[in-house]
């Protein structure tokens, strides 16, 4: 898989524009992605030369630089700003520009991917003789996704050279789809960048993790404040060590001072942390210059809630303002969460009502504890399932309308 990062399309608007490149990268690479594809171009898409190079920072994997090229310079740039390759659009050059740029790609030891959108463009670019042979299923015309359109080019790419299918991709059935039609990567930007947080909280037990992970939850947590589903580091480190790459691990604390939080995150091999009490502003700041991953609880309709941008954290966790009752809250509460602000919504969540949450606030993410257990800290299978199938479901929902 090339994962892709970037912030917006032409075709959805606003992705997410508050992603930090750095992040993405660590955690596109832990989940096992082959490649980064780093969008640059800043009008269309929001990115910039800053985002490669701190993606390029965060990672051992090479990185594409994912732009418009369409002079020697661009190519020239690609190189300086330490992309290992770079993107030829067969449709925006003339055969002479194609042959020039991808030559001088060559000569500065970068890849080219030579993306093509029909069988009549990969005839001009097999002229080149490409490693590398993109197929794009969107139209850049109207920005509409053909999902067969990968498939009827297949036959026509040659044998040795490697094929890449590009947009629409959505899941595990579209990649073997186009693997038996003889793809050997997909570059997958999208829904990567826009797929919901789905984390399941009060994990005690490495069956209920396992389950959880299985199902589709993105994320875990666990607590180590006092509570009935509390947890000892050892605990969690053997769990997390039996869990697959790629799933966000945190550990939930309640005023516990920034040097606690992060000796007990690193003890436990997590990757994150959640600050689920009455911490400063300073402390908070302490513990995300630290850490990749943290969030900051606050009670929706409190005026922390309405402060929150003044945390910089990756994620604020909005929680009901009687947290662990199990009972939801108005979540016209969070009407105004300041746009940048990176959403969870939690507290009263249940199988039944997710797909309401994620329709009336269109969340970063969702989190749940109580609403799918049997008891406290034992995880009922059947709910889980059902709660990510409608959070997922809601997310896509409203994703195609936005």
């Amino acid at each position: 898989m090339i994962a892709e990062i970037k912030r917006r399309s032409p075709s959805r608007g606003a992705l997410n524009e508050s992603l930090d490149p750095r992040v993405m990268a660590e955690r596109y690479t832990a989940g096992g992605a082959a490649c980064l594809s780093v969008l640059t171009d800043e009008p269309h898409f929001g990115g910039s030369a800053a985002d490669l190079q701190a993606a390029r920072a965060a990672t051992s994997v090479p990185v594409l630089r994912k732009d418009f090229t369409v002079s020697a310079l661009d190519v020239v740039d690609a190189f300086a700003m330490g992309a290992d390759a770079v993107l030829l659009i067969v449709a925006a050059l003339s055969d002479d520009e194609l042959a020039s740029f991808h030559a001088l790609a060559v000569e500065l030891g970068l890849a080219a991917l030579v993306e093509v959108h029909d069988e009549a463009e990969l005839r001009r670019a097999l002229r080149i003789d490409p490693c590398l042979i993109g197929v794009n299923q969107r139209d850049l015309r109207t920005f509409q996704v053909d999902r067969e359109r990968a498939v009827r080019v297949a036959g026509e790419i040659p044998d040795g050279v490697v094929g890449v299918a590009e947009s629409g991709i959505t899941g595990g059935a579209d990649a073997a789809r186009l693997a038996a039609a003889g793809y050997r990567a997909v570059l997958v930007g999208e829904h990567l960048v826009s797929t919901m947080l789905i984390k399941i909280c009060g994990i005690t037990n490495e069956e209920d993790a396992l389950l959880s992970v299985a199902m589709g939850a993105t994320a875990l947590g666990f607590v180590f404040a006092p509570s009935k589903r509390q947890v000892s580091v050892g605990k969690v480190s053997d769990i997390v060590k039996r869990l697959p790459p790629g799933v966000l691990t945190i550990g939930v604390f309640r005023d516990s001072d920034p040097k606690t939080v992060l000796r007990t995150v690193r003890e436990a091999g997590l990757r994150g942390a959640q600050l689920h009490g009455r911490e400063s502003v300073a402390q908070v700041d302490e513990v995300v210059a630290e850490l990749g991953w943290v969030m900051k609880a606050v009670v929706a309709g409190s005026p922390d809630a309405q402060r929150c941008n003044r945390y910089r954290t990756d994620l604020v966790l909005f929680d009901s303002p009687e947290p662990g009752s199990g009972e939801p809250y108005d979540w016209a509460l969070l009407a105004d969460v300041p746009k940048d602000i990176r959403c969870v919504v939690s507290g009263g969540l249940t199988p039944d009502n997710v797909a309401l949450a994620i329709e009336t606030v269109r969340p970063f993410g969702v989190d749940v504890s109580s609403g799918v257990e049997r008891e406290p800290g034992k995880k009922d299978a059947s709910k889980v399932r059902r709660f990510v199938q409608a959070a997922l479901a809601a997310f896509d929902e409203t994703s195609s309308v936005s």
